[in-house]
């Protein structure tokens, strides 16, 4: 236990450490004082609609998981769900992805389902979220191919190519860049059935299971027309929030709902990156994102804060409330909660 502990400490700090550079690299070249007056003069009456809209997708995400909980046998309150959820997102800021243990070991408590049930049916909402994700990715690229293609060469390509090109020009690059991962994937072929022994390889196989069983449970569930409404409203009230908060700014005011639906793709790959709340990575990204329309990098960076700070202090100030809210109902009722030794247990 004591081990793990340190482990687990450990890789906090390394994460935390990480989302420390990226801030910097961030905001290294900006003056305080631009951000300041940016702040004090936005329209924040669109960040409040941003933000009922993001406890809409909070309260969305709650009934689509019941729908998946039902068929276990358990039909957990929405409530309970809703604060489930919340903390699990509060649990996010202390360790990237530890919130979706953390609202399962919260569900457990307060309606005695059994973990790992619970852990089956986050798997499939995280695979449908990730379907949504590439759909958005794949509908953005084709409504902006130059667009969207022009950002991925000048962001991830370009430097690349920069870096080789004493090398003899862009053509080498891409072959010395691309060369290698095409004979890694053939090696990794012939040599599939040794890999299979390695422990991580074995992993990343029933990972690849669940991600297909989870596909299989969202489109073949009694309910899943539902299921699938559910989904569409949450990525719907992400999109909305991005939207609305171009309007906070003079700068990003005259964006429409297709550059929202750009700025939230690459958005959501920013907050995969593994630091507490996507800190530095998302800032980096949707700064560099919005320089494509021809906004300066330090608007772009004013309008990723707004976006970025105000979610992430809803999240707080909810997940707080959700945690003190089952604390003193423990205290009330102890009686509905596992105890303490058997959290530690898991």
């Amino acid at each position: 236990m004591k081990k793990g502990a340190l482990l687990r400490g450990i890789n906090i700090i390394l994460f935390f450490g990480l989302g420390v550079v990226l801030m910097y690299f961030a905001f290294k070249n900006v003056e305080f004082s631009f951000l300041m007056e940016g702040l004090s003069k936005a329209n924040y009456s669109w960040l409040v609609i941003s933000l009922l809209v993001g406890i809409v997708a909070f309260l969305a995400r709650a009934l689509r998981w019941r729908l998946l909980i039902e068929p276990l046998g358990y039909r957990p309150t929405v409530m309970n769900a809703f604060h489930a959820i919340t903390i699990g997102y509060l649990a996010n800021f202390a360790f990237p992805r530890a919130g979706e243990v953390s609202r399962c070991g919260v569900l457990r408590k307060t309606e005695k389902i059994p973990f790992e049930s619970l852990i089956g049916t986050v798997i499939v909402e995280r695979t449908f979220d990730l379907l949504c994700l590439l759909i958005l990715l794949v509908t953005v690229f084709f409504l902006k191919v130059d667009f969207f293609g022009k950002f991925i060469y000048d962001t991830a390509l370009l430097p690349i190519t920069k870096k080789f090109a004493g090398f003899g020009g862009s053509y080498l690059a891409f072959l010395i860049v691309i060369l290698p991962i095409i004979i890694a994937l053939f090696v990794a072929y012939i040599f599939r059935y040794k890999l299979i022994r390695f422990g991580i390889i074995r992993k990343m196989i029933r990972l690849a299971r669940g991600v297909i069983k989870g596909l299989k449970t969202g489109f073949t569930m009694e309910r899943r027309l539902e299921f699938l409404l559910f989904t569409l409203l949450i990525w719907a009230s992400y999109l909305t929030m991005t939207w609305v908060i171009f309007y906070t700014l003079p700068a990003t005011s005259s964006l429409g709902f297709v550059d929202a639906l750009f700025i939230l793709a690459i958005s959501s790959i920013g907050m995969t990156v593994p630091v507490q709340g996507g800190f530095g990575a998302f800032h980096i990204i949707v700064a560099t994102g919005l320089t494509m329309y021809g906004i300066s990098r330090e608007d772009g960076l004013l309008y990723a804060t707004i976006s970025h700070e105000s979610q992430t202090i809803m999240t707080i100030i909810i997940g707080v409330i959700s945690l003190s809210y089952l604390f003193f109902k423990k205290r009330n009722n102890p009686v509905i909660a596992t105890s303490h030794e058997q959290v530690q247990e898991r």
